[in-house]
């Protein structure tokens, strides 16, 4: 209970700087940058998930990024700078808090977290991989990524890691230039789900 007045203020901070956030952002000589997202991803076995990411340019190569994360019994905000070492590839890397249930507590209480993560997209490959740590968590490191190569204007095959889920390939369907759907049966599994498949909104 004592941490309901901390979580009012982050669904404050949340929603101004999320205001902040609305166009999309473009890099210098009229490359696009990593556009704002926003993605629903379900498994097979579980609860669904809700994650946003956004930035705004402060120059040709810098962005402020921020990225929120919502499922059941797990809430996640953070805000960071990421930079274009070229118009293709940005790394960055975001600071806020997460409130769930660590493994070894009974109640949903908040932790300190850090996140690192990169990108890139060029000619027909694309690859993203993010890495957080939790303070105060016994398993304090998450880890996921997926890379993929286009095969034609529609669709694009390559493979999905995670540590919360496993590992396997990744097919993605590009409905339009906006908005794609994607699958991953997984190989190797991490828990009981045996598939993960998502929706991605981009503008």
């Amino acid at each position: 209970m004592e941490r309901e007045p901390e979580m009012k203020r982050a669904v404050v901070i949340f929603a101004a700087t999320l205001s902040c956030f609305s166009q999309a952002v473009r890099a210098g000589d009229g490359a696009e940058m990593h556009s704002n997202e926003i993605e629903v991803r379900g498994f097979s076995k579980g609860a669904p998930t809700v994650r946003a990411y956004f930035e705004k340019s402060i120059t040709d190569t810098v962005a402020v990024n921020l990225s929120a994360f919502k499922t059941r019994g797990w809430d996640e905000v953070t805000v960071g700078p990421t930079y274009y070492l070229t118009p293709e590839m940005s790394v960055g890397v975001g600071f806020g808090t997460s409130r769930y249930a660590a493994t070894d507590e009974t109640t949903k209480s908040a932790h300190n977290t850090a996140s690192a993560f990169g990108f890139w997209k060029a000619d027909v490959w694309e690859a993203e991989v993010l890495v957080e740590r939790y303070r105060r968590d016994p398993a304090p490191w998450y880890r996921e990524g997926y890379v993929q190569r286009q095969i034609n204007d529609s669709v694009s095959v390559g493979l999905f890691a995670s540590t919360e889920r496993g590992w396997g390939p990744r097919v993605s369907y590009a409905i339009n230039g906006n908005l794609n759907v994607w699958v991953s049966l997984l190989v190797k599994r991490v828990g009981d789900a045996t598939a993960v498949a998502g929706m991605m909104v981009s503008f």
